[in-house]
């Protein structure tokens, strides 16, 4: 049994507040952990890619925060940093597009908006996808893809962005995309478990703004 995403949405906004406002490297570090096998869990295979990825971004933030600032507030920003985008990936990993935007929709928010912000997320891995293709295709055909070459790759993908795009709207048209009223699949349900959930997640984050400064 899944919950709803509504409940999960006011947990990630609960936790990024936390992240925000707290200033404690011990409530961070623990957070940042707790954040990290979380993340394991949920991701599993796909976290490992991610955290390669996400590592090096990690030193960055470190060390452009101890350069500029102190290693204390370099350190803290860093585990911020983490903690914002740990939450996220996690957010994702159980939350489906479909769902999003289903409680989004069910939020009141406009419909365009809502359409617009799920296919932006829908089709970013099919962006990544078409960028591969380009890449290899362009090696296959013996094309040095260093930083000067790079408009061999970046034109292709524009192009194919656009065909995409209007492909997209084309379909959105045959099937009444401007049709005011709609009809949604399957709704979202509020269940008593989702309601035991955002309670006990208020619960703990006032215990938390109360307790650790």
């Amino acid at each position: 049994m899944k919950a709803d995403p509504r409940s999960k949405m006011l947990i990630l906004l609960l936790i990024d507040v936390l992240i925000i406002v707290k200033q404690s490297v011990v409530f961070h570090s623990g957070l940042f952990l707790i954040l990290l096998i979380v993340a394991f869990i949920v991701g599993k295979k796909k976290f490992i890619g991610f955290f390669k990825g996400f590592f090096p971004m990690m030193v960055t933030v470190f060390l452009i925060g101890w350069l500029f600032i102190s290693l204390q507030d370099g350190f803290l920003l860093t585990l911020r940093f983490a903690e914002l985008i740990l939450s996220s990936f996690v957010f994702f990993q159980t939350t489906t597009v479909d769902e999003m935007s289903k409680a989004l929709l069910a939020l009141r928010l406009p419909y365009n908006f809502v359409f617009i912000f799920s296919s932006a997320v829908r089709y970013v891995d099919l962006i990544s996808v078409k960028f591969r293709e380009i890449k290899e295709a362009q090696k296959a055909r013996g094309i040095d893809i260093k930083l000067k070459n790079f408009h061999a790759i970046l034109l292709p993908l524009i192009v194919g962005i656009f065909v995409l795009a209007e492909a997209l709207a084309e379909a959105l048209e045959s099937r009444g995309f401007t049709c005011e009223k709609r009809a949604i699949f399957r709704p979202l349900r509020w269940r008593i478990v989702d309601t035991l959930i955002s309670l006990i997640s208020l619960g703990i984050f006032a215990s938390l703004m109360v307790v650790i400064k």
